[in-house]
């Protein structure tokens, strides 16, 4: 898994989801979401796991779901999201 930065994380992406390579880039045009995402997904410390929702976009009218992991080592991973 390549790792990209996201505002100084260090996030590991899975390369062949259509789905995460979306996140990857919403999470870096919105910094603000994207502190809200990664704080969450440390917060949930117990799974280190969370699950989000963004929108679609270049004309994708659905939305993309994606799960972002904390990793024990300060990273972080973002994987599409296999159940809800």
């Amino acid at each position: 898994m390549p790792i990209i930065d996201i505002h100084g994380k260090k996030v590991h992406i899975e390369e062949d989801s259509h789905s995460v390579k979306h996140a990857a880039q919403y999470l870096t045009d919105h910094a603000d979401n994207a502190r809200a995402f990664f704080d969450e997904a440390h917060r949930n410390i117990t799974s280190g796991v969370a699950h989000f929702e963004i929108p679609g976009v270049g004309g994708y009218n659905g939305s993309h779901h994606f799960t972002m992991l904390h990793n024990g080592d300060g990273t972080y991973t973002l994987r599409k999201r296999t159940g809800y």
